[in-house]
């Protein structure tokens, strides 16, 4: 499979020091080169055009144009780019509307230091190449990177990514396109999975949410014999799963962790794991004309 081997990124704040010291994690940072630098707005949308870089990082609070005004023309005029805000803006209205713009997710400042790199090497399947143009195989090996992806950010000991076939059943089925750690019997009861499934994966996407067990062992949703079984059987203590949700706001899919004692995900564990799962999203949204 043909990617290439170094990220492009563009930096834009208007302050030089914050420049310096995301430069400096980003250098630290295996497979990511900074490709240009932005002190406002205008300058961003600017350099991005000229550059077309994989990943925009950008700052809400910019002279001239602000940062989500910026997104909305870097998004036009560099469809491909992705775009990481980094603001001390803690906000939660500030985040949403961020995202709204089409980002693929949010740091704060403050976090960028023990975040950034983390995130980087966690976008950097979704980043590397254009899945639209993948054969079958190299898409089966671009979703068994993102599985690694999502083991390495959330520390589990198992994970699944599947994409969503909207025709098929009442409310669709989600089909298993790559995993970590299942068994055959597992691999095969899920599959394919409906709307109606007792699973976490099911539940989620009858209700297009994300659904966390901490312990399969005391969840109410999972009521259903066979499948807390499947999960006892493969080692299965605790999971969480997250839909994955298109710019446009289509669900395409689904991604979950596992892990083999129980467990509770932190807020920022998850708000990281959704920069991932939107960077997935998108990946699912590009090859689905060709997958077979």
């Amino acid at each position: 499979m043909h990617k290439e081997s170094t990220m492009r990124i563009l930096v834009v704040d208007d302050y030089k020091a914050w420049q310096e010291t995301i430069c400096s994690l980003i250098g630290t940072t295996q497979g990511f080169q900074v490709v240009g630098r932005a002190s406002d707005g205008l300058e961003a949308v600017q350099k991005a055009q000229e550059l077309q870089p994989h990943l925009v990082l950008l700052d809400i609070g910019l002279p001239k144009l602000n940062g989500m005004e910026a997104a909305l023309q870097i998004r036009q005029l560099a469809p491909k780019s992705r775009i990481l805000f980094v603001s001390e803006n803690r906000s939660e209205e500030i985040v949403e509307a961020a995202i709204a713009t089409g980002a693929v997710g949010y740091i704060v400042k403050s976090n960028a230091g023990k975040e950034l790199s983390p995130v980087l090497q966690s976008l950097r399947c979704c980043l590397a190449q254009d899945s639209s143009y993948l054969s079958a195989t190299d898409q089966r090996e671009l979703y068994e990177e993102i599985i690694d992806a999502a083991v390495s950010l959330m520390h589990s000991d198992f994970a699944s990514v599947q994409m969503l076939f909207p025709e098929r059943g009442t409310g669709g089925e989600l089909r298993l396109l790559a995993f970590r750690g299942f068994d055959p019997s597992a691999a095969r009861l899920w599959e394919w999975v409906r709307a109606d499934s007792n699973c976490t994966c099911g539940i989620a996407l009858r209700d297009t949410r994300r659904v966390v067990a901490p312990d399969i062992a005391t969840c109410d949703l999972i009521t259903d014999l066979k499948q807390r079984q499947a999960y006892f059987q493969t080692g299965i203590r605790a999971c969480q799963t997250t839909p994955l949700i298109t710019r446009s706001g289509d669900v395409v899919g689904m991604m979950s962790t596992h892990w083999r004692t129980p467990h509770q995900c932190s807020e920022d564990d998850l708000r990281i794991f959704d920069i991932l799962a939107r960077g997935v999203a998108d990946v699912i949204e590009a090859s689905q004309p060709s997958l077979s």
